[in-house]
């Protein structure tokens, strides 16, 4: 019976999967062309979780021959929140992804894709929309994509949503690329292995990606068993705790308490942020498997590098860790703000004020030489004085409590290292 070639972890590798049907949504919004023309550009949201492959599926668009030669010019800008200087800034900030020096007045059209990192505001998406407006003229388009759905009221036309892959499309992904070149067929244990750790990864693409080539660089039955133990135990405990996969967390940029090493000594770490880096950033040295798998033990505050892409846009995934020291001298005012109720957010909140009143005269008390832990007190004092003006303001607004709560959780984790300072000062 005939077998087709196991190159196909070569192709996922190096292009985009599953995407083929958005794809071509995508390109029939930037090829359209209006029937009648009109002074207003067309706008596509796109909306999707963090590391869903919003960028991915863009890139890939914008590689594309037909869009190449549609438009004279394609523009990136990414934005991070809604600041006057990023959009003051905005032309001068787009980044030229393909220019077309062909003369044909039939090319004047600019496709520009606004990748927003935070929550874009009506305000900011009209100023920028007005400055592209000046030097795009009619028959341009616009992509914008974003985790926020906020986006979907400045489109044009339905927006596109981008969901994590199926069960199906997922293990596919996965088996491809972790046994490589061998035939799945011909190793049943590892296969079955395989299945049960895609299982617990709930559909991660840069967990696939890491997984998979720790798997194939380690075809060991034994060490395959030792990996699924290891992430069902974690991801359990995880889920026992906070009631959400850690995934579910990461998604949405929040903070994933307990990612612990698999190897002994076992230690307990935060992921605390995450971000993406360009291709000309500079990336950390420290990689994820040296972390949970391997031998390397940092301290403190400390970034990994999770994986590098080798697809457009060719980003880095990069997560900040706290270290098991940084993570139980914070566990104490985590669990104060965690999960409040009306019923006694007031009481909690009160409690928090009280402790960061401490922090705050103990550091006082102090020398500190360390220009960033005096920037972090100060933000810490700055954030205790709005608590306790909303405090005594709105003690019956609970609404306006909860906003507390979660500036100075905020706040809180920002000055860790002013904590760790302060258990470890003699």
């Amino acid at each position: 019976m005939y077998r087709q070639p196991y190159s196909m972890h070569l192709q996922l590798t190096n292009c985009m999967f599953g995407r083929q049907i958005e794809a071509q949504l995508i390109i029939d919004f930037l090829l359209h062309a209006k029937p009648h023309g009109g002074e207003d550009l067309e706008v596509l949201p796109i909306v999707g979780q963090s590391q869903v492959g919003k960028s991915t599926l863009v890139a890939h668009i914008c590689e594309d021959e037909r869009v190449h030669g549609y438009f004279s010019e394609i523009l990136f800008f990414r934005i991070h929140g809604s600041t006057n200087d990023e959009v003051a800034t905005f032309r001068k900030g787009c980044e030229i992804k393909h220019q077309n020096h062909m003369s044909n007045f039939n090319l004047d059209r600019r496709l520009v894709v606004i990748e927003s990192i935070g929550d874009l505001n009506e305000d900011a998406w009209n100023r920028m929309y007005s400055a592209i407006k000046q030097f795009a003229p009619s028959g341009s388009k616009i992509i914008v994509t974003s985790q926020s759905d906020n986006i979907v009221k400045f489109g044009t036309t339905q927006a596109l949503t981008l969901k994590h892959l199926s069960c199906e499309a997922y293990w596919y992904f996965f088996k491809t690329l972790t046994f490589g070149s061998m035939d799945p067929e011909m190793h049943p244990r590892f296969t079955h292995l395989a299945m049960e750790i895609a299982k617990t990864m709930n559909s991660s693409l840069t967990g696939a990606n890491t997984t998979a080539r720790l798997l194939r660089e380690n075809f060991d039955i034994h060490f395959w068993c030792k990996v699924l133990n290891y992430l069902r135990r974690s991801f359990q405990k995880h889920v026992s705790r906070f009631g959400e996969h850690p995934m579910d967390l990461l998604y949405q940029n929040r903070p994933t308490h307990h990612i612990a090493r698999m190897v002994t000594p076992s230690e307990d770490f935060v992921v605390h942020h995450q971000r993406q880096c360009s291709s000309e950033e500079e990336v950390p040295q420290i990689t994820l498997e040296d972390v949970v798998f391997g031998s390397v033990k940092p301290h403190g505050k400390f970034e990994v590098l999770v994986w590098m892409s080798r697809i457009p846009p060719y980003y880095s995934y990069v997560y900040t860790f706290l270290g098991e020291l940084t993570t139980r001298s914070i566990n104490f005012f985590i669990s104060k703000i965690s999960k409040p109720t009306p019923l006694v957010m007031e009481d909690r909140l009160s409690r928090v004020l009280l402790r960061a009143q401490v922090i705050i005269d103990e550091a006082t008390g102090r020398r500190i030489s360390s220009q960033a832990m005096v920037q972090q007190l100060h933000f810490l004092r700055d954030a205790m004085h709005r608590g306790y003006y909303m405090l005594d303001t709105f003690r019956d607004a609970q609404k306006k409590l909860k906003e507390v709560f979660d500036e100075l959780s905020s706040m809180i984790l920002a000055v860790k290292e002013l904590v760790v300072f302060l258990t470890s000062y003699p």
